[in-house]
């Protein structure tokens, strides 16, 4: 019985008389009827934002992301150093020497651009400009579309093998921007071409937010032969 209702039968009830014994009890009863309605009415007022308001659900476990994604912060580089000590891939240039990748890149890169800029992980960009003024670009460039974050383009990925077994070249969503994963880095295990992705996807992922320089290079003109097969 709503509030209208138990008004309408109090009125009922006075222009009918109320004087008889049975009239009292009827009024004490809609007396009691309209304050549980005026308590229900007071109740769901009070309490209309909790209800609209739906209860926080408590995160999924990181066991629950899909294999080469992670869950938490896509700003931080902590998930993708986890992924890497998981897979226990050390540190390119605790096993690769700096010179040794500079002398392949610039090899294989010859003519794609005036430049490269090469970060600590392995991630390089190539820039169209004078090399004094490369790193400026690619640190922008890298913050820009270097960082992962699961279920858009930033995850996208394919593999290269450089001609020789010298190594694999990751790309990403952005042409100018790459990733090395040496053979030293791969030593001692057989990865899959998707592990190997997964690998330097997680690397530039990391130089992204480390920013770490090690090296700028001019590229000469001409034509750049090929890097190898896309596996």
């Amino acid at each position: 019985m709503n509030d209208n209702e138990v008004a309408a039968l109090l009125l009922q009830v006075q222009a009918n008389g109320s004087s008889s014994p049975l009239g009292h009890v009827v009024l004490v009863a809609l007396a009691y009827l309209a304050v549980s309605a005026l308590i229900r009415s007071w109740r769901r007022w009070s309490s209309r934002d909790s209800v609209d308001t739906p209860a926080a659900q408590p995160a999924p476990p990181d066991a629950a992301a899909p294999k080469g994604a992670w869950r938490g912060d896509p700003r931080g580089p902590e998930a993708a150093l986890a992924l890497l000590a998981r897979a226990e891939v050390p540190e390119l240039l605790a096993v690769t020497p700096l010179e040794s990748v500079v002398q392949l890149l610039s090899t294989i890169l010859a003519g794609e651009a005036q430049s490269f800029v090469l970060f600590r992980h392995g991630t390089f960009v190539l820039v169209d400009a004078a090399p004094e003024l490369a790193p400026e670009l690619a640190l922008a460039r890298l913050a820009t579309f270097g960082p992962v974050a699961a279920g858009g383009s930033a995850g996208d990925f394919s593999v290269w093998s450089v001609t020789g077994d010298r190594g694999r070249l990751v790309t990403s969503h952005e042409s100018t921007i790459m990733t090395f994963v040496s053979p030293a880095e791969l030593a001692g295990s057989t990865r899959s071409d998707l592990e190997i992705g997964l690998i330097g996807r997680a690397k530039r992922h990391v130089d992204a937010h480390e920013s770490q320089i090690v090296h700028v290079a001019a590229l000469g003109p001409g034509q750049s032969p090929q890097p190898g097969s896309q596996t």
